[in-house]
């Protein structure tokens, strides 16, 4: 016999009902349904830049991205690979306080200190509110803010009731940067053009062919095509090209951590 889901009878698994009831719409929709900002911890205290956070507030900690990962070109990533990208905390906000134009922020439960040493302001991390909603009806898609380092690309709500009427909570084309307008990175006979973003934090618009772990290459040789980002499976490696048509733009890299983890998808390369 298989278990009960436990939150079957625990309402309080989707949220305390806080935020009400909300029809997202054309209205709301030209603003994100999280307010995100980066975030880092200076040894005693989190800081953040966003004014719009209340105490109360259900919170979202996530790195983004970290030169701790594995950029050593490896086709798919295991935990070790990751480095800290993905790794995530929720908590409640208790306190809040604007402290010389920086916001200081105390969430509860705390982060372990493994994760908080990651926010030392090297390794690109966001923090966001997330809704508590009674009942949330859509008349028109809700979708997440793209990816501008250190944050967006997240969509994150509870709600005890969901009215879709059809439409979709999407996070599609809001994760790492494709590469840069090919006119603007021609590529010629031994100089590729550029790769999309991956979990490295400079990994985005570098003049090479090859993956950018979660990303993509750029067009390996004169018009190939650009190499397609990677996620939970590897992006497509790119077209050939004029010069070399055996050589092609590696497509990003694939993800298989053993731990849950909050990961974009990565970036194109141009063509």
């Amino acid at each position: 016999m298989t278990p009960a889901h436990p939150c079957f009878d625990d309402p309080s698994c989707y949220g305390n009902a806080s935020d009400g009831t909300r029809t997202w719409n054309q209205q709301s929709s030209p603003y994100p349904i999280n307010f995100c900002a980066g975030v880092t911890w200076d040894g005693t205290t989190l800081r953040t830049q966003m004014p719009y956070f209340s105490v109360g507030d259900r919170m979202l900690l996530v790195i983004m991205q970290s030169d701790n990962a594995d950029t050593s070109g490896a086709a798919n990533l295991t935990d070790a690979q990751l480095g800290p990208v993905g790794l995530w905390h929720m908590g409640r906000l208790t306190s809040y306080e604007n402290t010389f134009g920086t916001w200081e922020a105390t969430v509860e439960p705390a982060p372990s200190p493994t994760f908080l040493q990651y926010l030392d302001g090297t390794n690109p991390a966001q923090l966001c509110n997330v809704p508590e909603y009674s009942e949330l009806t859509l008349d028109t898609d809700l979708e997440a803010a793209p990816y501008t380092p250190p944050y967006g690309g997240v969509v994150a709500f509870f709600t005890r009731r969901l009215i879709h009427n059809g439409r979709a909570v999407s996070a599609n084309g809001a994760g790492y940067r494709g590469a840069g307008d090919n006119a603007l990175a021609m590529s010629f006979c031994g100089t590729p053009t550029m790769n999309g973003e991956g979990l490295g934090s400079e990994s985005h618009n570098q003049s090479s062919a090859t993956r950018s772990t979660v990303g993509g290459g750029g067009g390996a040789l004169d018009v190939g095509g650009g190499g397609g980002g990677g996620n939970q499976t590897a992006g497509g490696n790119g077209g050939k090209n004029n010069c070399q048509p055996d050589v092609t733009a590696q497509g990003g890299a694939s993800a298989s951590p053993a731990t849950f983890r909050l990961l974009l998808g990565g970036g194109g390369g141009t063509g």
